[in-house]
């Protein structure tokens, strides 16, 4: 008898050496939280849930819609934070009060300078539109231009006097009456006006391409931007949006 209960005390004790074997096999270790000086911008951006994105304004427009389908894509709080055209952009992108600046930024010399920029998401051409076939471009040159469009942005370091208006239709209205001597005007809405002026000119030609800025720096918000930015051209979805806005599809490819 005292050999059969040898017997089951043995197998007893090899049984639960086996438990406490597969407990340790299945064990897993938390992983270390990232040390502070390692997390790059995009890893404090995720930890505090929320992604700043400078805009020109939040009314209905093509970027927007596209900032739209962007934030879908994230798994983090979209924020669109309204920053005026001028000084207060770059502060803005500087002392880190928006994570990013999206809104008809073209990528000229100057905005290189100033910030970090992403690869180009739309191309076109703008006309420069006067009634004036002969019109010289100087300085002093009155110039009526898209509000909040790429086009403003780059024209204000080169004339004097640059009005803005709300719509395609003010702008055609301020060239006839004489109040602008030449207008910045999308190429494609242009050739797909229903009755083109026969006083209107075409006196140059300007392609240019939209991007989206960083602090100089930032290359990790950059990166992870570009990544959603080729997810959403790659699968048509910036391509639909365009072509709500648009005659045509200007999406880089």
């Amino acid at each position: 008898m005292k050999k059969i209960w040898l017997i089951l005390s043995i197998a007893l004790l090899i049984v639960l050496c086996c438990g406490c074997e597969k407990q340790e096999e299945t064990f897993v270790p938390v992983s270390e939280p990232i040390p502070q000086e390692e997390l790059t911008q995009w890893d404090r951006i995720v930890q505090q849930n929320e992604l700043k994105i400078g805009v020109p304004d939040i009314s209905d427009s093509f970027d927007n819609q596209l900032i739209d389908a962007f934030a879908k894509e994230l798994e983090i709080k979209v924020t669109k934070v309204v920053i005026p055209r001028d000084e207060t952009a770059v502060e803005a992108i500087q002392n880190g009060s928006v994570d990013m600046l999206w809104g008809q930024i073209p990528a000229t010399a100057d905005t290189s300078t100033l910030f970090r920029l992403s690869t180009p998401y739309f191309n076109g051409t703008t006309l420069y539109l006067a009634r004036d076939p002969q019109l010289l471009l100087e300085q002093t040159t009155v110039v009526g231009v898209l509000k909040d469009s790429a086009e403003e942005i780059s024209v204000r370091n080169y004339y004097d006097t640059v009005y803005s208006y709300a719509n395609q239709n003010d702008l055609l209205y301020a060239l006839n009456s004489g109040e602008c001597s030449v207008i910045l005007y999308n190429k494609a809405l242009y050739e797909n006006l229903p009755q083109k002026s026969g006083n209107l000119h075409i006196i140059k030609e300007v392609p240019y391409e939209l991007v989206v800025a960083f602090e100089q720096n930032n290359v990790s918000v950059c990166t992870e931007v570009e990544k959603i930015l080729a997810k959403i051209k790659a699968d048509g979805t910036a391509s639909e949006i365009c072509l709500e806005w648009y005659p045509q599809d200007f999406i880089t490819k």
